[in-house]
């Protein structure tokens, strides 16, 4: 929950798990997509509405994501070079963009801060 009162979390709807957004009023549904159509979770909302959780892709592969606009971003696709890096899990987000997580480095598990880089 953020500062806002605004919740995220995840709901089962038809045998599948959606990522949702409660903003006091009304129950959104921010995790279907084609790549991610059956299980998205959200984990964490910051001040700013900045949403993070988990996607499941169809090769069963789960993925840290970001939900914006109406997508589920994977965050690996929007990191320069992920190297060895897999993002499993976008635990939390602050108001700077900042986004904590669990992943694997070279297949061993280890936490994860991504930071915001401006675009030159």
């Amino acid at each position: 929950m953020n500062n806002s009162g605004h919740v995220v979390g995840c709901s089962h709807i038809a045998g599948s798990a959606h990522a949702f957004l409660w903003d006091g009023k009304t129950l959104l549904d921010i995790g279907a997509s084609d790549r991610y159509a059956l299980t998205t979770c959200a984990y964490g909302i910051s001040g700013r509405g900045e949403i993070v959780g988990v996607g499941v892709d169809a090769d069963a592969l789960q993925n840290a994501v970001r939900f914006a606009g109406g997508a589920v971003v994977r965050l690996a696709d929007e990191v320069a070079d992920p190297g060895e890096w897999h993002f499993y899990s976008a635990d939390s987000v602050n108001s700077n963009g900042v986004i904590v997580g669990t992943g694997t480095l070279a297949g061993e598990p280890h936490g994860f801060m991504l930071v915001p880089q401006a675009v030159h």
